[in-house]
């Protein structure tokens, strides 16, 4: 996927909210060598949706299981939350006064859904990190 693709997606929650979700699908894509259409991408949501791993507002219930359905293999069994990212890949959790923002960490480059050279990117400051294992 390319980054900014969350503004570009036909859906509005995804739009809004789905950066979390976005980036969990970049990861199965990069370890599995995967390229998905947008096509594609809303396809895995909206089935992840349908099985109640993601709820309204885009909210992911169930990382491990997104991560799973989008690679189309049982391979993640847990979610843990740190206060340091994991290697080689982690999601960053960004926070800035009342907005949270997720970006997909690898190898030490970051992936951004929403598009990288916006100028609120700069006030996000690392908060937390995903880890799925």
């Amino acid at each position: 996927m390319r980054q900014g693709i969350q503004l570009e997606l036909k859906d509005l929650d995804v739009n809004e909210y789905g950066c979390y979700a976005l980036c969990i699908i970049q990861w199965a894509e990069i370890d599995h060598d995967l390229n998905f259409s947008d096509a594609d991408v809303l396809k895995i949501i909206n089935t992840a949706r349908e099985s109640g791993i993601i709820g309204p507002e885009c909210f992911v219930k169930v990382p491990q299981s997104l991560y799973n359905l989008a690679c189309g293999k049982k391979i993640k069994s847990q979610c843990v939350k740190t206060g340091s990212p994991g290697k080689p890949t982690s999601i960053c959790c960004n926070k800035k006064p009342m907005y949270t923002h997720f970006t997909l960490w690898t190898d030490g480059k970051t992936w951004d859904p929403l598009p990288p050279n916006r100028s609120s990117a700069k006030a996000y400051k690392p908060d937390s990190w995903r880890v799925l294992s």
